[in-house]
């Protein structure tokens, strides 16, 4: 019990003074924690101002940068505007000069196989009224002599642009027919030569023939004149007679007309080596 005592008067004052240590600790540290607060308190509050005049910096530099990228896309967009619009013309240009030149081939490639009429002919609905050149009129003789009638008439059937048979008949006869020598018939008889495929083809007889017309005086509004009296050399009078000279084929069966003569009763021979076809 006295030990028990003792050794509470001795540790007493110990820890009375570690009290008060502690206490006198607790008083610092809230002491200390005061100012710092306020301090802090004091510094966000002064810090307020800097960070609004950031803000205002950061936006107006994001306004100069936002500018900076406008103008710059601007120019860029300007810059892909100006190049699309000059692609565009280039390939505007290149289109219309392939077209001209697909057009030019076309153009050449139609001249080399017909002629100008026959190329007018195309943008026609109708060939009726048409005027046919004569190389045209040419052209189709020469079909016409290779092929025959019924040849001839089933071209015309595939729309191939030539005259149609009774243009031709009507064009023959246009060639004048007046009494003597034929000279347009010997043309027409060259184009009907180039459709033969055989040289011999072209071996032919001359053939006199006499045939008795009715004695007239007429009219011919082809020729312009009256007919009927006698055209043979040193002979006169109304004709009674027409003599004929023809060429005709020796392999093959062909003959044409190369000229007549309106003659009389009776004909002077000696007039034959003068005038007849050479």
């Amino acid at each position: 019990m006295v030990v028990a005592v003792l050794n509470t008067m001795l540790f007493l004052p110990y820890f009375v003074l570690q009290k008060k240590l502690r206490n006198e600790n607790h008083q610092k540290k809230r002491q200390m924690t005061k100012p710092l607060n306020h301090i802090m308190e004091v510094n966000s509050v002064g810090a307020s101002k800097p960070s609004d005049c950031n803000l205002e910096h950061v936006q107006a530099m994001s306004d100069v940068i936002i500018h900076n990228n406008l103008s710059s896309n601007d120019h860029l967009y300007k810059s892909m505007v100006f190049k699309i619009n000059h692609y565009k013309k280039q390939l505007r240009f290149l289109s219309d000069k392939l077209k001209k030149n697909e057009t030019n081939k076309s153009a050449e490639l139609l001249k080399s196989i017909f002629n100008n009429d026959q190329i007018e002919a195309l943008s026609r609905k109708s060939t009726k009224f048409m005027k046919w050149s004569n190389p045209t009129i040419c052209k189709a003789l020469k079909i016409k002599f290779s092929c025959g009638n019924n040849g001839y008439e089933e071209m015309l059937k595939q729309k191939i642009l030539f005259p149609s048979q009774r243009t031709l008949r009507r064009r023959l006869q246009m060639l004048k027919f007046d009494s003597g020598v034929l000279d347009e018939v010997f043309k027409f008889l060259e184009i009907k030569i180039q459709t033969f495929q055989d040289t011999h083809e072209r071996e032919c007889v001359l053939i006199m023939d006499e045939m008795a017309i009715t004695p007239s005086n007429i009219f011919d509004v082809s020729l312009n004149k009256n007919v009927g009296n006698i055209t043979l050399p040193n002979h006169e009078g109304t004709a009674t007679n027409v003599l004929v000279f023809m060429l005709g084929g020796i392999s093959t069966r062909w003959k044409q007309t190369v000229a007549y003569y309106f003659t009389g009763p009776s004909v002077n021979g000696t007039v034959y080596p003068h005038h007849q076809p050479r």
